[in-house]
């Protein structure tokens, strides 16, 4: 079995009328890292997948902060702008599997 890939998380915006992904970001942020800066329990955990729904901005923004390269982190933010251009999507953030080259 794959362990989580804690170092890496993937933050999705789903249309909520069509239920397709309009938007996708990769952020090198630790899971435990995340867990501090979500400040709230996952809405899913299991040995595959730990998962928050219904992201606001300000979670991202805080998890984003954990970045510690100013340059990554100012494009970084830029990215959160676009992810939540529109109130008509849902944010979610997860970690899972690793599958990098494996």
């Amino acid at each position: 079995m794959k362990a989580i890939a804690e170092e890496f998380a993937q933050m999705v915006a789903v249309d909520r009328a069509s239920r397709t992904v309009v938007h996708w970001l990769e952020i090198a942020v630790h899971l435990a890292d995340a867990r501090s800066a979500m400040q709230r329990l996952p809405d899913f955990e299991d040995p595959h997948i730990v998962s928050w729904g219904r992201v606001r901005r300000g979670e991202a923004e805080q998890l984003i902060a954990q970045e510690q390269d100013l340059e990554t982190r100012q494009e970084l933010l830029e990215e959160i702008t676009t992810l939540f251009a529109s109130e008509d999507v849902l944010v979610t953030l997860f970690y899972s599997e690793a599958s990098r080259g494996q």
